[in-house]
């Protein structure tokens, strides 16, 4: 079952959108939300949950219980911190996180091994944790515009990483274990403005 109310200008949800126990699709992107009822965490059959270019902050804790989601996009919002909760979710693959105002990352996302795409440019992001290096399923990761002056060692764990992206940061130095990324070297898909090895 899917649900689609993009594009509207929705600024509030009913509580009782939890009671769509069927719903897999839920489309809210291009409204005016600025929070979500808790009875949304009872969506326990979403897989895919669209949230982008609305006017959110943060997220209820309930959609930790959401533990099939595989895809999540909450781009173009006001988050300021990385929702910890979502660490839990560990069947996601694809997050997207773009367009917001997020300056570091939690030890936590080490613990999403299922996850495949990260899209974290625009933001303010500072530092990458050395628990980066855990999601071993990690094909695409984009850190473009944000605010790092290096990577941590563990980057060179990523074994299935495929693109990795980090224009218009603050890089200075990076990893040599990221010589280990055969995959993103050789397909010409690692994108840096400045290439200094420490």
């Amino acid at each position: 079952m899917n649900l689609k109310l993009g594009f509207n200008r929705l600024k509030r949800l009913p509580e009782s959108i939890g009671n769509l126990a069927s719903l897999e699709n839920l489309e809210l992107q291009e409204n005016n939300l600025t929070s979500l009822p808790k009875s949304i965490g009872n969506l326990c059959s979403l897989l895919e949950l669209n949230l982008r270019s609305n006017n959110l902050s943060k997220l209820p804790n309930s959609v930790a219980r959401m533990d099939k989601l595989e895809k999540l996009s909450i781009r173009n919002n006001k988050f300021i911190e990385f929702p910890t909760f979502i660490c839990n979710i560990l069947r996601i693959i694809s997050i997207d996180i773009v367009f917001n105002r997020i300056e570091y990352l939690p030890d936590c996302i080490g613990d999403l091994i299922s996850l495949k795409e990260l899209n974290l440019k625009n933001n303010k992001i500072k530092e990458v944790p050395d628990s980066i290096g855990n999601l071993k399923n990690l094909r695409k990761f984009n850190l473009d515009n944000n605010s790092l002056a290096t990577l941590p060692d563990s980057t060179g764990n990523l074994t299935s990483l495929e693109s990795l992206s980090l224009i218009g940061n603050k890089i200075t130095t990076l990893p040599r274990s990221m010589f280990h990324l055969r995959r993103v070297i050789s397909t010409d898909k690692f994108r840096l403005i400045r290439k200094n090895w420490k």
